[in-house]
């Protein structure tokens, strides 16, 4: 398989050739403003040959709110692409406000215990909310409790807040 990758603005291009001719897909994004459009193009990129499937642009639009989402964009929103009269592939991007954490709670065991299991995530009250960092502590916590962690949040949407609390299963 061979990609070759162009960049222009809010351009992306990826070409991939498989068993078959070479296929291009030309994707535009419209509406980022606050992530660099060299992130969104990696995505892109990392999607490649799967992008011409026909489900290729379901997954890019979800691995696009999943990037939003490890940069605080808690609200983005991400309209069903759509093909614009050239070809390329139109993804708009609503992008809402960034979040910060507010509150980071374990809950489910001991005060003694919670304080312990906090002391050791990588997701602190301040941080920019970070989808994929919360993730990885709550597999943390799990593989430290041998039990299930849920993690839930609340958000204050007037503040720009995700309060999280990670209920260790008892």
């Amino acid at each position: 398989m061979i990609m070759a990758w162009l960049l222009w603005g809010a351009l992306a291009i990826a070409t991939a050739t498989s068993s078959g001719a070479p296929a291009q897909v030309v994707v535009r994004f419209d509406g980022n403003r606050a992530l660099p459009t060299a992130a969104l193009q990696d995505l892109v990129h990392q999607l490649g040959p799967a992008l011409s499937d026909d489900d290729g642009p379901e997954r890019l639009a979800l691995a696009v709110t999943a990037l939003y989402f490890d940069h605080g964009y808690v609200m983005v929103r991400i309209d069903d692409p759509t093909r614009a009269s050239d070809g390329a592939l139109v993804m708009h991007v609503d992008e809402g406000e960034q979040f910060s954490i507010g509150k980071v709670v374990v809950s489910g065991t001991t005060p003694r215990r919670a304080e312990r299991l906090r002391a050791t995530l990588r997701t602190h009250a301040g941080d920019i909310f970070c989808r994929a960092t919360v993730a990885a502590d709550v597999h943390r916590l799990s593989a430290r409790t041998h039990t299930a962690v849920t993690p839930l949040t609340r958000l204050d949407t007037e503040h720009h807040i995700v309060d999280l609390e990670l209920a260790v299963e008892r």
